[in-house]
């Protein structure tokens, strides 16, 4: 990962943090180089509100 990839994570994550998300590089889950940027997302248990807001959340997170 570039440097500059690295910071967006860092940023991302942090603007993630600041609305209640917490998102994960999804990059350890692949054996080999992904073939484009990925995010691992969890959402097993949660109530249809609750994903329909964290969805609306990341929106304004990932671009």
């Amino acid at each position: 990962m570039s440097a500059a990839a690295r910071r967006r994570h860092v940023e991302r994550t942090a603007h993630a943090r600041d609305r209640d998300l917490l998102i994960g590089a999804g990059r350890p889950s692949f054996v080999a180089e992904p073939p484009a940027p990925h995010l691992r997302l969890s959402y097993a248990g949660a109530i249809e509100e609750r994903l329909t807001a964290g969805v609306r959340r990341l929106g304004d997170v990932v671009p």
